[in-house]
């Protein structure tokens, strides 16, 4: 539609581009005809992350001046450190295990059973451990079979759908979070905006090496990336932080720092300013040898 009234009035338009819509439009000679047209004639594009621009120019041979980075923000006076509160914990069937918390769609990309599978070598470590999972959708009866086959039923808590309010006391209340993400196909984590709301709210973070998720952090300082195509990585990593309160406690609060500094709306309202308001738009000239990916 952007393409079609740039075509007829001559209005100048931007493309967002998340990452995972790019690499789905690959596999769809439809998909690829429609975006390149879009991309082409836009004038200019912005990537969520440093990632996505660089499959952008890679793959898909886009000029770089004519893509630009902004990464998503986090409203920090929404997200914000509470202290360890018991009736909270209580009422979230938590009391006082560690738990490590993972916020996102039930989907194979999130990496869910590879912590499920991570369980059994984490409770050796930390026996009265708990892995609460925010979040539905399509891998829910799996993972549940999962939990089943691994003999974890007593460590895992599914959550369901969250509301605001609860989500934030999860955040707020957990000792770890972790987005185990890895690639499936053509299925990646263009960024990562839960990770930069458990740091928002004073969590140490731990997530997969796959897509922008190492934008999220200042590593090792205020997270982990860590290889999550299979658990033993991952079991390392979170019986480290678990058995470290103080090392929590610091990264936790490095973390808050690093997002206020970096993704606070504040801060990305000015870049978002420069770019979207520059004194001239300069639409893109397209070659034939530019070939464009998926817009949002």
């Amino acid at each position: 539609m952007g393409w079609a009234l740039c075509w007829l009035t001559g209005v100048p338009y931007i493309c967002y581009v998340h990452g995972e819509d790019v690499t789905a439009a690959a596999t769809s000679r439809e998909l690829r005809f429609l975006a390149g047209k879009s991309l082409r004639r836009a004038a200019y594009i912005i990537a969520n992350s440093h990632h996505t621009r660089r499959i952008l120019l890679e793959d898909w041979r886009l000029p770089p001046e004519h893509v630009r980075v902004l990464h998503p923000g986090v409203d920090t006076e929404r997200f914000v450190p509470a202290p360890r509160d018991n009736k909270v914990r209580q009422e979230l069937g938590w009391a006082e295990r560690p738990v490590v918390l993972t916020v996102g769609r039930l989907q194979k990309r999130k990496g869910h059973d590879m912590l499920i599978r991570a369980l059994p070598a984490i409770r050796r470590a930390v026996p009265n451990l708990l892995y609460a999972i925010i979040g539905d959708g399509e891998e829910r009866r799996c993972l549940e079979h999962l939990v089943m086959q691994e003999g974890v039923q007593e460590n895992v808590q599914f959550l369901g759908e969250a509301n605001d309010q609860t989500l934030r006391r999860c955040y707020q209340q957990c000792d770890v979070f972790a987005l185990p993400n890895r690639q499936v196909g053509v299925d990646i984590e263009g960024f990562g905006m839960v990770l930069l709301e458990a740091q928002a709210c004073g969590r140490p973070v731990v997530a997969g090496a796959s897509g922008g998720t190492a934008e999220t952090m200042r590593v090792p300082q205020t997270g982990r990336i860590v290889n999550c195509d299979n658990p033993q990585p991952l079991a390392d990593v979170l019986s480290e932080l678990l058995r470290q309160p103080d090392l929590r406690q610091r990264m936790g609060v490095a973390g808050r720092n690093w997002v206020v500094e970096r993704f606070d709306w504040t801060s990305l309202t000015r870049q978002a300013e420069q770019i979207f308001f520059p004194s001239k738009i300069v639409p893109i000239r397209p070659t034939d040898a530019l070939v464009a990916g998926a817009v949002h």
